[in-house]
């Protein structure tokens, strides 16, 4: 039966916020059965990501990944794909879809973005250091 802690969520939202440091995430836990992460602001621009052919144009400010076809987000492949470790990483799957039994630590889902909240591009506030040995001089007015 699907269970995760609210440890287990809290350690996963850190641990993303370690390896993204320029991303925020949203990282929720569901019912004690499935862990819902949403990147709701970060540096990539996901606007030039190819449509999937849904119905629908495709929105980068908002959008389900599937975790089963990450070979479709092609140059964003690899940055989903180790969302997904981290999501799901102590996670297991014993399912056996033949006999329709479905047996996993945890559900876990990724989306960027959420329907009332967009996903925001900013660029990566990185804090500038002082350049060694230049002070700043004060203007003395007499």
């Amino acid at each position: 039966m699907a269970y995760i802690t609210a440890n287990q969520t809290r350690d996963i939202k850190q641990r993303l916020k370690n390896a993204f440091p320029g991303f925020k995430f949203s990282v929720v836990n569901r019912h004690h059965t499935s862990v819902d992460v949403v990147v709701l602001n970060g540096p990539i621009d996901f606007s030039d990501m190819p449509d999937a052919g849904d119905a629908r144009p495709f929105d980068p400010t908002y959008f389900s990944v599937n975790q089963y076809h990450l070979y479709n987000y092609r140059k964003y492949e690899g940055l989903f794909r180790r969302m997904f470790e981290i999501i799901n990483d102590g996670n297991f799957d014993k399912s056996d879809i033949m006999t329709d039994y479905f047996n996993v630590g945890w559900y876990a889902h990724l989306s960027v973005g959420v329907w009332d909240k967009p996903y925001v591009v900013r660029k990566s506030s990185t804090p500038r250091k002082p350049i060694a040995g230049k002070r700043r001089r004060s203007r003395v007015t007499a």
